[in-house]
């Protein structure tokens, strides 16, 4: 027995039972809601019997189970740690990102590195389930609440040995037709799309890279978008990639036991530094030629413009816009445009949210809203 009692009494005995079912042990009598007992075969076609409890505040509970991780560690020739993490996360995908390429061995990393790459692989996550809510060629800092809600659920699992593994843990509900894929009409947990978005916005990147290079230009990225791929998540490779010592990225995906991904999802993405080297350029690209929802505008009205004839008026706010210094033009209804005079004359800073455009050599706000002069506390 190598696992400790402790640990056993955390195993659920359900998930027991998925993992059993999934690898095709066959149920074939319960006592009561006590315990159940299985049979399976290994590879050479040895049978194995397993009893499985089903009750964890039973004293012997513990102790049940490790005869079972006893029994699975003959039958599938693996040792009974590996099969632990298994039973442990039958409904969860894994996302493990491999860093330090170059370095077979791994004690540690850099304390800033290790920063990085830890912001980086959340930045990863990010802009995947921003594209899983709505495809497009760059993201606001103003999230979607369904990606902020995905952020909060995921987790970071222990690192891996081999060079520096970092894994994204995200857990789902059981699926009730593990067997098959989703059926006509149900829909996946935001998560698992997440996490798919993520495997072939990852594939795409690797092909816009290679077609970059042949032909020179960037609009490879730009086809790319409809796959997951954006700024935000080429400039999160390129972080990955900075604080892995530039050695490339290898991400792999180990999909939920329990919910069956289609057989076209990639499993493992190589990205190798010269990949990676079109990442920051692309992201630049991506950025300029695409619309941007929304976007918050921070700074001060420089340039004011009406008739007398109109109702609405143009104005310029030069300042802050997601992050970055730009100057952007605005129409604002009469209403706006009374606060933008007032912040212009008593020279306050203004906000508003919208969707940004390049127009030109200009960025435009389109249909600002939530106007408003900032006060010492915003």
């Amino acid at each position: 027995m190598t696992q400790d009692l402790e640990t056993l009494k955390t195993l659920q005995p359900l998930n027991v039972a998925q993992y059993l079912r999934v690898n095709h042990w066959q149920e074939y009598r319960q006592v009561h809601d006590q315990a159940s007992y299985w049979l399976g075969k290994d590879a050479a076609g040895e049978e194995f019997e397993i009893l499985l409890p089903l009750r964890p505040d039973f004293a012997d509970f513990p102790l049940r189970i490790a005869e079972v991780l006893q029994t699975l560690e003959a039958a599938e020739g693996r040792n009974q740690t590996d099969i632990l993490f298994d039973l442990s996360h039958t409904n969860t995908d894994i996302v493990r990102l491999r860093t330090h390429l170059d370095e077979s061995e791994i004690d540690g990393i850099q304390l800033d590195e290790g920063v990085q790459l830890y912001q980086r692989a959340r930045d990863l996550w990010m802009a995947a389930a921003c594209a899983t809510r709505h495809p497009q060629p760059a993201f606001a800092n103003r999230k979607p609440n369904a990606a902020l809600e995905s952020i909060r659920k995921i987790r970071f699992g222990q690192p891996e040995r081999g060079s520096y593994v970092l894994t994204i843990i995200s857990p789902l509900p059981p699926a009730l037709n593990a067997n098959e894929l989703p059926l006509m009409g149900t829909t996946e947990p935001f998560e698992r799309k997440t996490a798919v978005t993520l495997a072939e916005a990852l594939a795409a990147v690797r092909s816009a890279a290679q077609r970059s290079a042949i032909t020179g230009n960037a609009d490879s990225f730009k086809d790319a978008v409809a796959q997951g791929v954006s700024a935000n998540l080429c400039e999160a490779l390129v972080g990955l990639n900075e604080g892995s010592g530039n050695s490339g990225i290898e991400v792999s995906f180990s999909w939920a036991l329990t919910r069956q991904a289609s057989s076209g999802t990639p499993k493992k993405v190589f990205l190798s530094p010269d990949v990676i080297s079109y990442c920051s350029e692309a992201a630049k690209f991506l950025r300029a030629t695409g619309s941007i929802e929304d976007v918050e505008v921070q700074g001060a009205v420089t340039n004011l413009g009406r008739t007398y004839e109109e109702d609405n008026g143009r104005i310029t706010v030069t300042g802050l816009v997601d992050g970055r210094s730009r100057r952007v033009l605005l129409s604002l209804s009469q209403e706006d445009y009374h606060i933008a005079s007032r912040a212009n004359l008593d020279k306050l800073p203004v906000s508003c949210i919208g969707k940004l455009e390049k127009e030109g050599t200009s960025w435009v706000l389109r249909n600002p809203r939530d106007f408003t002069i900032m006060t010492d506390t915003d």
